[in-house]
């Protein structure tokens, strides 16, 4: 037996802790994209449950405990592993996060060791050559820099709408009036969604309806922010990612949210039943992006 193999049978696994909090709750979640690029479609499909922990530090921030289970990812259209290998890399976290829907950097990740060594496995499986080489230095720059762990935690779809919800619901408190229709506007920016330094800002139209006394239902549709959005750095990069692109071009978008309270606990943490969004934006002749993300209350 080799010295490599009884390292292996030694070594001291970490203790990963279950999610902790004053309320736990758990999701079951769907996530689906299909997007069009140079010609090709790619549709990709993940589900699984998470687990939460939350507890209130201040009026301003909670402590959150995170815990990923039984993820599944599913391709059904061409097939690119780096997204598959990526999504889940961080499956079980704790953090703090302020009512704005921002993480802080007490943000600790449990277990990368064993997510790490899975993926390589993964990745020798399917590639070879420098594409494999630099997928697994990748994977092991990230586990190496907790900045860029939290960043990617950060990008997962499932994360990005639980925070978007907790800032939909202290801004539709702080905004809350004797009307059963609270609406206000916002705005929001989608980091790297076009990819890595290439944003999209959006302005949103919110709305909480508390008509129904069965559910109290939130709600958002946005646009793209012109004031904001830098278009020729952004056909510039369009260019260069599908190939020729006419400057000018509109992009077009389709952005909703919605959100979905028990009326019965509405102030108090875990009312959230069920969450949504979806976003859809096309560029002619170079992008199609559609994403959903559905969350229901188990």
């Amino acid at each position: 037996m080799s010295w490599f193999n009884l390292s292996e049978i030694f070594r001291e696994e970490e203790v990963i802790p279950s999610v902790s909090g004053d309320d736990k709750i758990s999701y079951r979640f769907l996530y689906t994209r299909s997007q069009w690029m140079r010609g090709s479609k790619i549709e990709h499909e993940v589900e699984g449950n998470i687990d939460m922990g939350i507890s209130k530090y201040d009026e301003n921030t909670f402590h959150w405990s995170i815990d990923f289970k039984n993820v599944e990812c599913r391709k059904k259209t061409n097939f690119i592993l780096e997204f598959y290998i990526f999504w889940d890399y961080v499956k079980r976290a704790d953090f703090s996060i302020n009512i704005d829907g921002q993480i802080s950097y007490d943000f600790k990740a449990f277990d990368l060791n064993t997510s790490y060594r899975e993926k390589v496995e993964k990745v020798s499986q399917y590639l070879d050559g420098n594409r494999r080489k630099n997928l697994i230095n990748g994977l092991k720059k990230i586990k190496d820099n907790p900045v860029s762990v939290k960043r990617l935690f950060e990008l997962n779809p499932v994360i990005q709408l639980l925070c978007k919800e907790l800032d939909f619901y202290h801004r539709s408190l702080k905004n809350s009036s004797e009307s059963p229709i609270n609406a206000y506007k916002t705005t929001d920016i989608l980091r790297d969604y076009f990819g890595e330094g290439y944003h999209l800002p959006l302005k949103k139209f919110s709305a909480l309806d508390k008509s129904n006394g069965e559910a109290i239902i939130g709600s958002c549709v946005g646009g793209v922010d012109k004031e904001k959005i830098k278009k020729e750095t952004l056909f510039r990069y369009m260019k260069k990612l599908a190939g020729k692109v006419a400057i000018g071009s509109d992009l077009l978008l389709d952005y909703s949210e919605f959100y979905q309270y028990n009326p019965e606990t509405f102030l108090n943490t875990g009312s959230l039943e069920r969450a949504e969004t979806y976003v859809q934006t096309i560029i002619a002749d170079a992008w199609y992006l559609e994403e959903q993300t559905l969350l229901i209350k188990n």
